[in-house]
């Protein structure tokens, strides 16, 4: 590829808008200031965390120009996959009991065999909110091709014999 430019200007040495060295706080500040005016505040978002069992309403996006509360950074207890599904995709799992992690599993029509697994993590959902849903049961998974996957059994308690309850993907480790 080459470049030709037939007319051009001498520059200066040091960028002008970005030479002066200010706090990156206040840098930062006025980058979202800057942002939020010209295209709106409620368009110029920030992720932030959430009080919250289930994993895809633990974290959401706010306006950036909204200041973090000092509850905003929750401790990190377990370990969490880098990219969740949403929704969670159905998978279907063959397992040695009912209360066991699965041994292969099948998603988008590849079978994947699990070699090492992590689990069960029980997760409930808020008592609080009318579509909670069932209880979860998490399990960290890995192929027999070093891939890791974040698998979860909706239902713990409601069929003791394993029966009726589905195996979800709900997110990739990286």
């Amino acid at each position: 590829m080459s470049l030709i430019a037939p007319l051009h200007e001498d520059l200066d040495p040091a960028q002008q808008s970005l030479g002066n060295r200010q706090d990156a706080a206040e840098s930062l500040a006025a980058l979202i200031d800057r942002l939020a005016n010209r295209l709106g505040i409620q368009t110029v978002l920030r992720p932030a965390t959430r009080e919250s069992h289930l994993p895809e309403r633990a974290a959401g996006l706010v306006p950036a120009i909204d200041l973090p509360t000092e509850d905003a950074s929750l401790p990190r207890t377990n370990l969490r996959p880098i990219r969740l599904l949403r929704p969670p995709e159905s998978v279907e799992t063959i397992a040695a009991e009912p209360h066991g992690p699965p041994h292969q599993f099948r998603w988008r029509r590849v079978l994947h065999r699990v070699v090492r697994y992590e689990g069960p993590e029980r997760i409930a959902p808020e008592w609080w909110r009318d579509d909670k849903g069932g209880t979860r049961d998490y399990f960290r998974v890995e192929d027999s091709d070093g891939r890791r996957f974040w698998l979860y059994r909706e239902g713990h308690g409601e069929n003791y014999d394993g029966a009726g309850r589905e195996w979800f993907l709900h997110g990739l480790f990286g």
